[in-house]
């Protein structure tokens, strides 16, 4: 019955986030649709970034048949042409949903600049995309030179920049009648994908193997570390959570957090025993691992000071649901220190969080799952409170 009592507590904590927010799952609450701002703007919402675009413009021509819009100055001289993403690539979603943006071509039919309309990507990954020169990427290239293109995503597995490359190569595909498929993914993202499975996989054999699985744990905590942290940046965070619920998600896009959220909710109701926290959360190995680095000099806080510092998690996530249901203007990334895997993009708090944190693992065993993580919160209510294990990391 407590497990039973703390799920409802869930739903209707989700309920109340998703009624304040008036939309779930990318669905208008009111209107029962998707919101479609971007569709059905007027062609006005659109013109009215040409000024923005070039100098001395003074109208337009548009091509119905490529929705392209052709600009001249007030003596008849062609100054650019400039297509919109939307909405034709409304499906396409960085990590805070769709990234509307125009592809402006100069007078030489050559890409020269990507104009982004307002979005809500995380200002600091967007800052550091633009500048490591990310959206110049294209730039004094041709549509079919520019479509051609092979673009890495900035640090191997970003959202944000995974979604730009995808809205651009549609865009471009359906600019220039061309049938190259734009949703290909290089040999490395495949690499990757299969790996993050083999680590699961991985992680699945030691939670209901544990004898096993001690043995290789240490493989399993560097794998976690490198592989999903590192390397793909994957893990599950109150952010990802939000932006899933509001906005949905392609699952064949993002099969492999849906699987792993599915066993984290899954495993723990079948066997009271945590999985993602304790066996495949990234940034649960990377404390880990520093913990080992100092096996004798722990801090022994005592039962009655562990008692209590075990609330304050929920403490935690219940000031950011607060700060959610009041509509504050937070960058929930910042609350929790996952993202500091993709360090180029991290914000300076996460920065500062990540490192306090691990270097207080180093006296204290996983001292932001055990006391201080949201997310880690949300998944522990899956499960009632069972015998602790010698490796556990929550209760």
């Amino acid at each position: 019955m407590k497990k039973v009592f703390k799920i409802l507590l869930l739903i209707v904590a989700l309920a109340i986030v998703v009624l304040s927010s008036g939309r779930i799952f990318n669905y208008e609450i009111k209107s029962g649709s998707k919101p479609n701002s971007n569709k059905n703007k007027e062609v006005n919402e659109k013109t009215k970034i040409f000024p923005e675009l070039v100098a001395d413009y003074n109208y337009y021509l548009l091509d119905s048949i490529k929705d392209s819009y052709t600009l001249f100055n007030s003596n008849d001289e062609q100054l650019a042409t400039v297509i919109f993403s939307f909405p034709y690539c409304d499906s396409i979603k960085g990590f805070g949903d769709n990234i509307p943006l125009a592809i402006v071509f100069n007078s030489n039919d050559e890409v020269e600049q990507i104009y982004f309309f307002p979005n809500n990507e995380t200002k600091d990954w967007m800052n550091k995309l633009e500048k490591d020169g990310f959206f110049e990427t294209w730039n004094s290239l041709s549509a079919e030179k520019a479509l051609d293109l092979e673009v890495n995503a900035v640090s191997g597995a970003t959202y944000s920049s995974k979604a730009i490359i995808q809205i651009v190569k549609h865009r471009l595909s359906l600019y220039t009648d061309s049938s190259s498929s734009d949703f290909s993914s290089n040999w490395v993202n495949v690499l990757g994908l299969i790996l993050s499975f083999v680590v699961l996989i991985f992680a699945i054999i030691s939670f209901f193997k544990p004898k096993y699985g001690r043995k290789f744990r240490i493989y399993l905590l560097i794998a976690s570390v490198g592989i999903l942290g590192f390397w793909q940046g994957k893990f599950l965070s109150l952010a990802l959570f939000h932006y899933w619920l509001l906005n949905g998600f392609n699952i064949w896009e993002q099969i492999f957090l849906f699987t792993v959220l599915i066993l984290a909710v899954i495993l723990p109701l079948i066997t009271n025993k945590s999985f993602y926290c304790q066996y495949l959360c990234p940034y649960g190995a990377a404390q880990e691992l520093v913990s080992k680095l100092n096996k004798k000099k722990k801090i022994n806080l005592g039962n009655k000071i562990t008692k209590y510092l075990k609330y304050v998690k929920f403490a935690y996530l219940f000031v950011i649901f607060l700060l959610i249901v009041l509509s504050v203007d937070v960058v929930l990334e910042d609350f929790e220190p996952f993202s500091a895997f993709k360090f180029q993009f991290a914000s300076l708090t996460v920065l500062i969080l990540s490192v306090v944190m691990l270097v207080l693992s180093a006296f204290i065993n996983k001292a932001w799952c055990r006391y201080f993580c949201p997310t880690g919160a949300i998944l522990s209510l899956f499960r009632t409170k069972t015998s602790r294990s010698k490796d556990d990391c929550e209760n």
